[in-house]
Order: structure tokens, then sequence, then C-alpha cells
């Protein structure tokens, strides 16, 4: 006769929430938290979430935008300096390839660009997806303060995006003064790393050279003692036909 067993069962996936150890506070408490503590430059808020939620670190906004992205293009100063000493934060990209340094460069953040700069962590040229370096963002936010820490610290100008322009024709074709455009000026020693040119207009390579066709080496090696044991065989075969025909 079976007898029968209370079993309780633990709750499926779909109502779990997720907690972490030594807080019990979850995610979608402190992401949000985060990224409103990022956007004020309110450091203490933004260190609490992290130590009550270490993952809220990769948390992202309806925009994509991870806290580090949010505290660069605020310009928050002292909360890109806290959040950068986490690993994690640093190779976070948003939906079209931007790292906290584009992000900053495209809001015109001088502060956050130096910061982000200072901290090494991130390539001073790294294209997006559309090829843009944070020189071209920055050239695009019109921020002078911001273009010339950039320039400052070796950023090349010669760099083009995917429409074939450099940062001084992204501040040109945006119509911004003559100061930032200095700034931008590619110098007549420096060579653009892309041309302008299309692909149908640019001119036909040379025909290769002609080679000499190269004749038939002798054998050598392993191949040379083939031939040699063929010869042997041939002779050997002919002279015993000549002794049978005596």
């Amino acid at each position: 006769m079976l007898h029968k067993t209370n079993v309780t069962l633990p709750p499926t996936p779909s109502t779990r929430i997720m907690q972490f150890v030594g807080g019990g506070f979850t995610l979608k408490k402190n992401g949000p938290e985060l990224v409103a503590a990022c956007k004020a430059d309110d450091v203490e808020a933004a260190k609490g979430c992290l130590e009550r939620c270490p993952y809220a670190i990769h948390f992202k906004d309806a925009e994509g935008l991870a806290p580090l992205h949010v505290a660069a293009a605020h310009d928050s100063k002292k909360c890109v300096v806290a959040l950068v000493d986490h690993a994690p934060a640093v190779p976070a990209r948003t939906p079209c390839g931007d790292t906290a340094l584009h992000t900053a460069a495209r809001s015109g953040a001088p502060q956050a660009s130096a910061m982000l700069i200072a901290s090494h962590d991130f390539a001073l040229d790294a294209p997006n997806t559309w090829d843009e370096t944070p020189l071209h963002l920055a050239a695009s936010s019109g921020s002078i303060e911001t273009v010339k820490y950039f320039i400052g610290a070796g950023a090349d100008k010669t760099l083009r995006d995917h429409m074939k322009r450099t940062p001084y024709n992204v501040a040109e074709d945006l119509g911004f003064d003559e100061e930032l455009l200095a700034l931008l000026a590619v110098d007549d020693d420096e060579e653009p790393v892309t041309s302008r040119v299309e692909p149908s207009a640019a001119p036909a390579p040379p025909p290769p050279p002609e080679r000499a066709v190269p004749t038939k080496p002798p054998p050598a090696g392993a191949a040379a003692n083939v031939v040699r044991d063929r010869r042997n065989i041939d002779a050997a075969k002919k002279a015993l036909e000549e002794a049978l025909a005596l």
C-alpha cells in the first residue's frame, strides 16, 4: 500500500526574484537607484547601491546605457572616478558601440572625459559601430574644452568615420566657429588614414610585374635516388635480354 507524502516544490523560475548575498536587495531596485545617483553625481549613494548589489554595475537603462555611461554623459566626475575602478564597468558598450569615453565626448563632458582618459582603461581612438572615434563625437558636441582634452592626450585627428569625415569635417558640417576648427585642423605633414576619394574614381593599380617561367629543377634528395634506381633496373633488364638472345 502506497503512502502519500507532502512534497513542497520549489517556485518556478518565473516567480523567483534574483537576490544577492549580503544584502537581500534586488537588481530591479538598486539598478535604477545607481543610475539616478550617477546623474546627480551622488557618489555616496552610488557606492551604497554597489555595496548592496554589486551586479548593479551591469544594469542598463531604457537607452542601453550602463551606470558608467550615465555618469559620463552627465559629466559626473566623482561617480566616474568611483565606477571606473570596477573592472566590469569598463568594457560595457551602448547599442551603437560607444564606450563610456565615447559617451562623455558625445555629451561634451570635459571633466568626465578627462577622468576617463587619465584612467588609461579606454582606447583613445577606438571606433564605435559607425567608425566614430571619441574625437569625432567631441567635435560634434561643439565643446572646445572637451576637444582640447582629447587633442592634448594625443587623439588622432586624421581618422575618418563611416562617412569618410575627419573630426574637422564633422565640426565644419555642423557650422562650428573657427576656434574649434583650428583645434581640429590637420597639419600638412599629417596624412589622412583613409581617402575621401570614391573607389570608382581611384586610379587603377599597376599591372603585376612579369615573372620568368621557372624551369624544372633536376631531381634531388630522395627523388634523385628513385631516378638512379630506375636506371639501374633498366640496364640490368637489357643485359638479361642480351644474354638470353645468345
